[in-house]
């Protein structure tokens, strides 16, 4: 069943927050169907990604699909960046193999020594230019696309030992004071040349396409000084990307100091779109979707993560920004909004000054470490052994540690495969927005679905139907994990690995619209708060679940917190999975309203230590006035 591996913990863990949202598909059911596309918008903070949908005759759905199987670590082609880990050993002097595996199969790798004999925390960090390349796949490594991440300990000294390894991240190696690289400001008048010295052109391909630019000088139609730039096109009737485009040239600009485009746009309609492409003359062509623009001046800043790309020699990374020719901003059919006018002003490529230190978790090597919840595997050699432990003592926090006997045998490696760990979570939490039709009309009642697949396929879902229009407002929608259903597979999702997640908009009334998503989080215990606020309980919150109750001064013990609405006679019970009690507190005086708690060591009402295991625990409150009564169960989980 689902619920056996679930355990609920006090925090939101952040599954992706949209401003990086490389791996985003859209996938209608009719693959001949192009009016289903997927686009980075303005978001509730930052970026978010936006499905824009049309139900044709043929269509019963249309969904936006990410795939978590990879980690973007583009950022590591920087010079001023390195992959940054903690390590300590206890044994024998042997080597340390660190490997990245891309997507297809290419690796990187770098060998470290003196780590495995040293029994004081070590910062290792590896620069991009100390990795040897590996050619198994194209023989282009995709920074982007990293899928797995090992940490092997090779014989050199043997014997057996200890590896801690904590705080797995890129490291920035020394501080930057920002970066503003204008392209064009659109102050010298039609036809003027930008930053760069390139003159900016127009091209259709499609004969039922047209588009032509201008300078704008008219009071109001400028976001920065006094002249932007106004489009006015048609986007044609050819299904494609390219109908009709504006081309403007950094002329071979090397881009690379700076980290994300921003510019100001506004459009003569609502939930204008266009697709924008940077070509370099390294074979690299960095493509996005870029919609959610206005009748009114918005900023736009995207990330150069946020770009896919499309490699056809060399390494993939951010070096595909280091010789830009061409900037190009298309449009058609299956993306704008069809004809229209677009203002683009002052169009930039910058960098915000940032501090030297570690700036992106890979693995903070926090979780609980147990057979039902790490994420990392052991991979050894037929004579060797591998196995893992938590240890409180890391760097900041827990830390993982791989214990090995190499023996006969020749590595022990633990191995990180770039899933999502939501083994901790009871929830899944985004916020999100719809409306109908793109430009006129009103929303369709269509049923909304949110799938969920681990690694091995195993497939679950929980819809929600008559999914009607917010208006452009954001909304947040929070989904138990214990009201999914499943669809196929094993009977056992396995929260520690989860692959794919899935929003789809089934075809109901029909129609065309939006669906937009930011701010996706696994969550613990949501409050009851939200839609509860006529509630006895109107909120309920567990501190350090799972909890480690071993005397370490680490998490040892687990708070439940709540929120009466009036006086209340309050009693806890803790509940194994037999169904037995094994720990009550029920105070004999009523509780005054407000907020109250109780604090709980991990000890049995005979006042021994419980195993490791998920608990039952319920709060139940009776109203010493208005005799109403609430109660409210959920999950804790003990993990030493």
């Amino acid at each position: 069943m689902l619920a056996g591996i679930l355990a609920s913990y006090a925090r939101a863990a952040l599954i992706d927050d949209e401003d990086i949202n490389l791996g985003y598909t859209a996938e209608p059911d009719n693959s001949a169907s192009t009016d289903n596309i997927a686009l980075t918008v303005p978001g509730d903070t930052g970026q978010a990604v936006q499905l824009n949908y049309n139900f044709a005759t043929t269509d019963s759905y249309s969904q936006l699909t990410k795939n978590f199987s990879r980690f973007n670590m583009g950022e590591l082609a920087r010079s001023d960046v390195a992959l940054r880990f903690y390590a300590r050993g206890s044994g024998s002097s042997n080597a340390v193999r660190v490997r990245l595996t891309d997507i297809d199969g290419d690796q990187l790798f770098k060998v470290v020594n003196g780590l495995t004999n040293n029994d004081a925390w070590a910062s290792v960090s590896i620069p991009l230019s100390a990795f040897t390349l590996s050619a198994l796949g194209n023989g282009k490594f995709d920074l982007f696309r990293v899928t797995q991440l090992e940490i092997a300990v090779e014989k050199t000294g043997g014997g057996s030992g200890a590896l801690d390894i904590d705080g797995i991240g890129l490291f920035r190696t020394q501080a930057s004071t920002g970066v503003s690289i204008l392209l064009d400001g659109f102050e010298g008048g039609t036809g003027s040349v930008n930053q760069f010295g390139a003159g900016p052109d127009v091209f259709t391909q499609d004969v039922n396409a047209s588009i032509s630019a201008v300078y704008d000088t008219s009071a109001g139609n400028a976001a920065v000084g006094t002249t932007a730039l106004k489009i006015t096109y048609n986007a044609g009737t050819t299904a494609g990307v390219d109908n009709a485009g504006y081309f403007n040239s950094p002329n071979g600009a090397n881009l690379t100091p700076a980290t994300q485009l921003e510019f100001y746009a506004k459009a003569s309609n609502d939930n204008e779109a266009f697709r924008l492409t940077f070509g370099s003359a390294t074979s690299q062509y960095q493509v996005i979707n870029i919609g959610g623009i206005s009748k009114s001046w918005q900023k736009f800043t995207i990330p150069f993560n946020n770009f896919d790309q499309i490699v056809t020699s060399g390494a993939a990374g951010l070096t595909g920004f280091s010789y830009v020719t061409a900037f190009v901003m298309a449009f058609a059919p299956s993306i704008s909004v069809g004809s229209g006018n677009l203002w683009l002003d002052d169009i930039r490529f910058t960098a915000p000054a940032a501090s030297s230190g570690d700036f992106k978790t890979i693995d903070a090597m926090e979780e609980p470490v147990s057979p039902a919840l790490t994420t990392w595997e052991a991979a050894y050699d037929v004579s060797s052994f591998a196995s893992f432990s938590g240890v409180a003592d890391g760097v900041s926090g827990r830390a993982l540690r791989m214990t090995y006997s190499l023996s006969d045998g020749t590595y022990a490696t633990m191995v990180r495969k770039f899933y999502v760990n939501a083994s901790l979570a009871d929830a899944i939490r985004f916020k999100y927005k719809t409306s109908g039709a793109l430009t006129s009309g009103v929303a369709a009642l269509n049923t909304f679905e949110f799938h969920v697949l681990d690694k091995d396929g195993t497939h679950y879902k929980r819809a929600l139907t008559g999914f009607a229009s917010t208006a452009g407002t954001w909304k947040t929608l929070v989904l138990p994990l214990k009201e999914f259903s499943q669809v196929s597979g094993d009977s056992s999702l396995d929260l520690r690995k989860l692959k794919e997640m899935r929003f789809t908009m089934l075809k109901s009334d029909g129609g065309k619209g939006i669906l937009a998503v930011d701010q996706f989080e696994a969550v613990a215990s949501p409050k009851l708060t939200q839609g509860a606020t006529d509630r006895l309980i109107q909120s309920i919150s567990t501190d350090n679940n799972p909890f480690s109750p071993n005397d370490d001064g680490v998490k040892d013990t687990v708070t439940f917190s709540y929120t009466l609405k009036e006086p209340c006679k309050v009693r806890l019970r803790i509940y194994g999975q037999d169904g037995q009690v094994v720990k009550e507190f029920s105070p004999a005086d009523a509780i005054p309203a407000g907020a109250g708690s109780f604090a709980w060591d991990g000890k049995d009402s005979g006042n021994v230590r419980i195993r490791n295991g998920l608990y039952f625990f319920q709060l139940k409150a009776d109203a010493t006035g208005s005799g109403n009564k609430d109660k409210e169960t959920n999950i804790v989980a003990v993990l030493r």
